[in-house]
């Protein structure tokens, strides 16, 4: 693939239509083709004058591919494959414009050129947004933005500063609804790895962010609800269900319940970081009942091991 020469474009299908010209009011100009197969349509509001008031824009499942010459710099890595489908509508504003549709790529197939590339294959990534870009101040305010990756459901609703330095401040969510589905989401050079421990359960995460996003002091508050986490250690096949808080540096949970292989755990835990290097860890766990002999592995015991159960 020589990225310096581009593909041949194929347009077949061209209409074009220029509705009630006028030299001082708006009107609309609609194009539509069919580019190298996929389905492709342009409707612009324009004013003489004033130059551009709206912009919509429809694709249907473009092969990004033949335009890999025109953004093959921006990319961290190489595309093999992908496909991008498009509903976006863009209005000039006072202050800026608005951006509000969706932009999905499908069957994306993806290296990323690090010390040791990691591929992904087969990934589904859909965004739907509805914000304002405010020109003057360098401020976007988002009323919403989503993502989802393969099912994994992220969204973001507040303010973004781009003037140096950057700012952001909102609520932010982070919702998993199958950690056993979440495994499509890894580098295929991870896969493997991962999947010994049988990762399983639901994830449900919101957070209140403010500050500089360089780093975990941007999280003011967050809370963390988590359904029949489990992960398979040895024989051990531990679920967790509960909720854990964060808010301005202390990080607690009460009434967590850790089922181990049937045996019910109740867990409180609090977390505080007094000292940069030494954070405070405050851990209780209860049990109406724990048979040790079911948890322990018998074949690996000495005769001093079962003297010191007794």
């Amino acid at each position: 693939l020589n990225q310096h020469s581009p593909y041949r474009y194929r347009l077949e299908e061209l209409d074009v239509d220029i509705e009630n010209f006028s030299l001082e009011q708006s009107f609309p100009v609609r194009l539509a083709t069919n580019l190298n197969g996929s389905h492709v349509a342009l409707e612009l509001q324009f004013n003489i004058i004033n130059g551009l008031q709206k912009l919509q824009i429809q694709t249907k499942h473009l092969n990004l591919v033949p335009f890999l010459p025109y953004f093959q710099d921006i990319l961290p890595g190489k595309l093999g494959k992908g496909l991008l489908s498009t509903e976006l509508l863009v209005t000039k504003h006072a202050e800026g414009f608005f951006a509000k549709g969706q932009v999905v790529f499908d069957d994306l197939d993806i290296t990323l050129d690090l010390e040791s590339p990691l591929h992904w294959n087969g990934v589904r990534i859909s965004l739907d947004q509805d914000f304002l870009y405010r020109l003057l101040d360098q401020v976007v305010e988002i009323e919403k933005l989503y993502v989802d990756i393969n099912g994994v459901q992220a969204g973001f609703k507040g303010k973004v500063l781009l003037a140096e330095p950057l700012q952001v401040a909102g609520e932010g969510s982070l919702k998993v609804p199958d950690l056993r589905e979440i495994s499509d989401l890894l580098p295929l050079e991870l896969k493997e790895q991962v999947a010994v421990y049988g990762a399983a359960g639901n994830l449900d995460l919101l957070l209140h962010v403010q500050g500089p996003p360089t780093g975990l002091d941007v999280i003011q508050q967050a809370m963390l609800g988590v359904s029949d986490l489990q992960i398979s250690i040895g024989d051990l096949r531990p679920a967790l269900n509960g909720t854990i808080n964060y808010s301005e540096g202390r990080l607690f949970g009460e009434q967590l319940k850790v089922d181990l292989n049937g045996q019910l755990l109740i867990v409180d835990l609090e977390a505080i970081k007094k000292i940069a290097a030494f954070p405070y860890l405050q851990l209780m766990v209860s049990s109406e009942k724990l048979n040790l002999d079911a948890l322990l592995s018998t074949k690996n015991e000495t005769p001093s091991s079962v003297a010191a159960a007794d």
